[in-house]
C-alpha cells in the first residue's frame, strides 16, 4: 500500500542520476584519503522486506542517486569504493553487526562530511544510544514514518552541504 503524500511532504530533492556536466562538481575530496566523495545515497539492507519498502520510499527522491547493497560486507566493499555521501543501514544485518559497521564506517571509511542513518525496529533509548556512539547521525524506527524519513534525508543532505 502506498502511503498517502501530500506535495508539502515531498522533500526538494532533484534527480536520480546526476547529469554529466554536473558529475565533476558533484564530487568532492575527501582530504585524509584522497578519494571522492560520491553524491549517491547507499542502503545497506538486512532483509527484503526492507529493501523493498525504502527502495519505493527513495524513488520519489529526484536529486538522490540510490545505490542498494546487500549485507553488511557488501556495503562496507561499495561505500569504501564509492564514499557516498549518506548512507542507511538497516539495524540487524545477517552478516554483520550494525554498531560495529556504523563505528568502522565512520572511523575508515565515510568523510566528516557524510552521514549515516540507521533504521530500527527497536524504539529501545539502550539501542538508539549504541548507534549514536558509535557515530549514526540519525535513528528511526520502523515502521518507517515517510515524512521523517524524507525530513532526515534532506536535512543530512542540506547539513553535508555545509560542511
Amino acid at each position: 500500500m502506498q502511503p498517502d503524500v501530500t506535495q508539502e511532504d515531498r522533500p526538494r530533492l532533484r534527480l536520480l542520476d546526476p547529469p554529466a556536466q554536473s558529475n565533476a562538481r558533484a564530487r568532492r575530496w575527501h582530504p585524509a584519503s584522497r578519494a571522492r566523495v560520491d553524491e549517491s545515497l547507499l542502503y545497506i539492507c538486512g532483509d527484503p522486506e526492507g529493501r523493498i519498502v525504502f527502495t519505493r520510499i527513495a524513488r520519489r527522491w529526484e536529486s538522490v542517486r540510490l545505490i542498494v547493497a546487500d549485507g553488511g560486507r557488501t556495503g562496507l566493499q561499495v561505500a569504501t569504493k564509492r564514499r557516498p555521501r549518506l548512507v542507511v543501514l538497516d539495524d540487524h544485518i545477517p552478516d554483520f553487526d550494525g554498531a560495529e559497521l556504523v563505528n568502522h564506517l565512520r572511523r575508515r571509511v565515510l568523510s566528516a562530511e557524510s552521514s549515516v542513518i540507521v533504521l530500527s525496529h527497536d524504539p529501545d533509548p539502550r539501542h538508539r544510544a549504541r548507534f549514536v556512539w558509535a557515530g549514526a547521525s540519525a535513528y528511526l524506527t520502523k515502521p518507517l514514518n515517510v515524512a521523517e524519513v524524507d525530513r532526515s534525508i534532506a536535512t543530512l543532505l542540506q547539513l553535508s552541504e555545509l560542511r
